[in-house]
């Protein structure tokens, strides 16, 4: 079925949720980095298989796009990509 990402403002941390029965299939969490304040900005891939965030940081340094493949279910990868805020994603129209 079909899965919603909802993304917390206090804390770094997406949540993946059946459409369908509202049940939480997924907690995505990123307790490694005591800096990151939220994942407040998410966007899939077009083809849905990918799942992308980026938030607010209480430190200064690069700010952080994460990215989980298999539907948002596969292993978290980081990525450092600005040193200024990210304020939205949007997925191209390669598909990534």
């Amino acid at each position: 079925g079909a899965q919603l990402a909802v993304a917390a403002l206090d804390a770094p941390v997406v949540s993946l949720v059946n459409t369908d029965t509202l049940a939480t299939l997924a907690t995505r969490r990123i307790d490694a980095d005591a800096a990151q304040r939220n994942l407040s900005n998410l966007a899939w891939s077009v083809d849905g298989s990918t799942l992308y965030s980026a938030g607010e940081r209480t430190r200064e340094g690069p700010n952080i796009l994460y990215r989980w493949r298999e539907r948002g279910l596969g292993p978290m990868e980081r990525f450092d990509i600005a040193a200024l805020r990210v304020s939205d994603l949007q997925a191209l129209a390669n598909g990534s």
